[in-house]
């Protein structure tokens, strides 16, 4: 994680593990957040769909501002 993040990120960075539905688990963790951020890998089988469908449920149903990371290279 802190190579994704630094080890100062200037912001709280907690680091959870849960099991069950991606996007579920997301909306439920929404609950406890002010921001929650999610990635796009583009995995289905459209090309050029804005949001896959974990983060657009997420987008959808969280208790808190969503932000969606859009990222680049392979398989977006």
């Amino acid at each position: 994680m802190a190579s994704a993040v630094g080890t100062s990120p200037g912001a709280p960075v907690f680091r959870r593990v849960e099991h069950g539905s991606p996007a579920q688990v997301l909306v439920d963790s929404s609950k406890e957040a002010d921001l929650t951020v999610v990635g796009t890998r583009g995995c289905g089988g459209f090309k050029g769909v804005l949001l896959g469908s974990v983060s657009q449920q997420v987008v959808q149903c969280a208790a808190c501002t969503v932000v969606v990371v859009r990222g680049g290279g392979d398989g977006d």
